[in-house]
Formats: C-alpha cells, structure tokens, sequence
C-alpha cells in the first residue's frame, strides 16, 4: 500500500471553484435548512495534494466523499493476480470515494494526484446529515452511484485491445495531464514523469513487451522515445488509429 501523508486542511470558508463547483450547487439547491447548510459548510475540509500524492488508497476503509477543485486525479484498481489497471482520470467538479462510502466497503481502487489538485473532503457523518435532510439528494447521489461502473469500466482493458493501442491511449492520458510539454508546433513534444516500468505497470504488460512495442511505433513513424521524451509527429494519427475521435477535443 502507497504511504498517504496526512494533507494540510486549508480554510474551510472559501471554494476555489467559487459558483462553478458542482458538489455545493447540489448541497444548496438540496438542501433548504440553513442550520444544515451551515453545518455542512463548517464540516467541509479543504486539502492540497502534489502531483503522485494519494488522496486515498486500494482497500481502505471509505471516510467521506471527495470533490476536485482543481487538478486531476488519477484513479488506479489492482485485481487479485496484482495487475494494475489506471482506468479513470476524474478532474474540477467531480466527486469520488461515494461508492465505497455508500457500499460501507473499501475503496475499490486508489485515487491519486496526476497534478496539484484542491480537494474538498465531506466525512461519513455530514454525508449522511446531508442524505438525510434531503431525499432529492440522495436520488441524486443514487443517480451518480448507477452511472458509475467503477473499476469494471476500465479504459485501459487487458487483453481486449492490441498492446500499442492501450500504450498510446495511455500516453495521451499521461501527455494531457501528467506531461510537461516541451514543444507543440508541427509536431507534439512533452516530457512523461514516469519509467518505462511503470508504463508496464500501469497497462499490466511485462517491460519487454512495452519495450517492443514503443519499438514497432518509432519503426511505423507513429511515435519517437528519447528517455521520458515523447515526440509525435501526427497527433491526428493516432487518435485516429485508437477510434477515440470522441475524446480528441479534451485532449486538445
């Protein structure tokens, strides 16, 4: 299990997303009672993480609810034969760590920071103050809780795509929010902050094998490696090449 150090708790009075954070427009169109708006407002803890930080991890126990103000977080599952899947980046406006809450089980994956990320914290007790007061709210979280598949969804499915093509989404993945970009003109250079070991890791490949097939797309002309430098060429291609024409503008 990753170390999670315990997080500074900024002023709990003001919200980085200001008007624009989903979580307190649900709490306030909700919830009428201004004794539990309060209540609620006095409970929420504000946290910073830096970027590899672990909001929580796999198997803990669910203390509350989590909403991202800023930054990204990285959501990762490892099953029982230890492969490690990364299946979900959740950004500004997003909630996790529900499930689990509501389940009354662990967390079925780790959620860590791919960036700086501003984080508000609900604990279990103003979560279940909140349900309680409202049942418009808990048909909302309940909403949430059938669109969500969890884990099940990965994105970066073993087996069930070609090697490269879980690669390459996953550098995509890495260059929009992981990468420091290094040269964007006729074509994309960024920087990975990762290994290749870890690239391994993450798709549930062994390293030779990622090795062969970084090799084979530096040979088609698709993508070059010069240590944790990346150079693509023609961003257009591979998209194409991974069908997710549908994801190409967030990751513009």
């Amino acid at each position: 299990m990753e170390q999670k150090t315990e997080k500074q708790t900024l002023d709990t009075n003001t919200c980085r997303s200001g008007n624009q954070c989903l979580m307190k427009q649900s709490i306030c169109e909700h919830i009428t009672d201004p004794a539990v708006l309060e209540y609620v407002e006095r409970s929420r803890k504000r946290r910073i993480y830096e970027r590899r930080d672990c909001v929580y991890n796999q198997n803990e126990e669910a203390e509350g609810i989590y909403c991202i103000q800023s930054g990204h977080l990285l959501l990762r599952h490892v099953d029982e034969n230890d492969n490690e899947t990364a299946f979900r980046v959740v950004g500004p406006g997003e909630i996790v760590g529900y499930r689990s809450l509501f389940a009354n089980e662990p967390h079925a994956a780790t959620a860590q920071a791919m960036t700086t990320a501003y984080v508000c914290f609900y604990n279990r007790t103003t979560v279940e103050t909140m349900i309680a007061t409202s049942t418009s709210l808990a048909r909302k979280f309940l909403e949430v809780i059938a669109r969500d598949p969890g884990p099940s969804d990965a994105l970066l499915l073993r087996g069930q795509r070609p090697l490269r093509v879980r690669l390459i989404y996953l550098l995509m993945i890495l260059r929009q929010y992981y990468g420091d970009t290094i040269k964007q003109s006729t074509d994309l250079q960024f920087s990975l902050p990762i290994t290749r070991l870890q690239i391994a890791a993450l798709l549930g490949a062994r390293p030779e094998s990622v090795t062969r097939a970084i090799k084979d797309l530096e040979h088609d002309g698709i993508l070059i490696f010069q240590g944790k430098d990346v150079s693509i060429p023609d961003l257009d291609q591979i998209m194409s090449m991974i069908n997710m024409d549908s994801v190409l503008k967030t990751l513009r």
